[in-house]
C-alpha cells in the first residue's frame, strides 16, 4: 500500500496552512502516483517489474505554499525501481518502483506494494512476488527466463528451450486520466539464449515494459513515464533501466490561473472536464502565483 510518512503527528490531507500572499490552498480533483519500473536482470535475465501505481480521487489538499514532487527512476539490471512521492505540508505520499528481475543467481526481487521482478531459468531462481498494486513475474524455465509482473497481470513464464516469459500487462488510466495518462505499468519480457535450440525473448507487456534480448539482440528498457519494466539481457549482457515513474495532480478550472509548475518540461494539459492536469515527467514543484 501507499507509504505516509507523517511529520508532527499530523496526515497528508486536510491541512489548513494559506501562505501570506498566497491564493488559498484548493482539493485536487484527482491524483496519480507511479513509481519507477524494475531493471532487468542479466545472464539470461528475467525481466523487471512495474511500480506501484494509484489513483487518489478528491482527497489531497493542496497548499499554498511549493509542493514538491519526486519522480522515481526507473532502475538498471538486477535493482529495483526508485520510489516516487508528493511532499505535503503534514506528510508525504510515496509509492515504490518495481521489483527486479532475476540477476544471475540472484532471484526475482519483491517490493511490498509493486509488481515483482521475473525469475530467472539456468539458474532455477524464483520470481518476485507481486504486492497490492502490481502483480507478481512470471518463472524461468531452461535457458529462458520468466517475464516481469506488470501493474495488472502475472508476468509470462518461459518455455524450453530457450523462450522468454511475456512481461505483465499495464493498466489503462486514460478514463481516469483522459488527455494525461494512457496504459502505463507494463512488465518486461524476459531473456534467453540462443545457443540451445530455437527460442525467442519475450516481448514487453502493454505499458511500455521492454523486450526481452536473445543473441545478439539486446533486451530494451521501459518506456520512460510509464514506470514500466526493462526487458532482461541475453547472456552476458546489460540492459536498458526500466522506465521512469509519473504524478499527474488534477487542478480545478477556478484556481488554474493561480497555479504553475517547474521545470519547464512539466506541463499544465487541458482537462476535458475544464480544469487542468499537473503533470511531472522530472522532479519539480507545483507552486501558486
Amino acid at each position: 500500500m501507499p507509504i505516509i510518512a507523517s511529520r508532527g503527528g499530523g496526515t497528508a490531507k486536510g491541512f489548513g496552512f494559506t501562505g501570506k500572499g498566497k491564493p488559498p490552498e484548493f482539493v485536487a480533483s484527482n491524483i496519480f502516483v507511479s513509481g519507477g519500473g524494475g531493471g532487468g536482470g542479466r545472464e539470461r535475465g528475467a525481466g523487471g517489474g512495474a511500480a506501484a501505481q494509484q489513483q487518489y480521487p478528491n482527497t489531497y489538499t493542496i497548499p499554498s505554499s511549493p509542493l514538491t514532487v519526486n519522480i522515481g527512476n526507473g532502475s538498471g539490471p538486477g535493482s529495483n525501481g526508485s520510489d516516487s512521492s508528493v511532499e505535503f505540508e503534514s506528510g508525504t505520499l510515496t509509492l515504490e518502483g518495481g521489483g527486479a528481475g532475476a540477476h544471475y543467481s540472484n532471484p526475482g526481487q519483491s517490493r511490498p506494494s509493486a509488481s515483482g521482478g521475473g525469475g530467472g531459468g539456468t539458474y532455477a531462481v524464483p520470481s518476485g512476488t507481486g504486492g497490492p498494486l502490481g502483480s507478481p513475474g512470471g518463472n524461468g524455465s531452461g535457458n529462458g527466463a520468466g517475464g516481469g509482473g506488470g501493474r495488472d497481470s502475472q508476468g509470462g513464464n518461459a518455455s524450453s528451450p530457450s523462450t522468454g516469459g511475456t512481461g505483465g500487462s499495464g493498466a489503462d488510466w486514460s478514463g481516469a486520466f483522459p488527455g494525461a495518462l494512457g496504459t502505463l505499468g507494463g512488465g518486461g519480457g524476459g531473456g534467453a539464449d540462443n545457443r540451445y535450440g530455437g527460442g525467442s525473448p519475450g516481448p514487453g507487456g502493454p505499458g511500455g515494459g521492454g523486450r526481452g534480448g536473445r543473441n545478439p539482440t539486446p533486451s530494451t528498457g521501459g518506456t520512460a513515464n510509464t514506470g514500466s519494466g526493462a526487458g532482461g539481457a541475453h547472456r552476458c549482457a546489460g540492459s536498458a533501466p526500466g522506465g521512469s515513474g509519473v504524478v499527474v495532480i488534477g487542478i480545478p478550472a477556478c484556481v488554474v490561473p493561480s497555479v504553475e509548475v517547474s521545470p519547464g518540461c512539466n506541463t499544465l494539459i487541458c482537462n476535458p472536464g475544464g480544469g487542468k492536469w499537473a503533470k511531472f515527467i522530472v522532479s519539480g514543484t507545483l507552486d501558486r502565483k
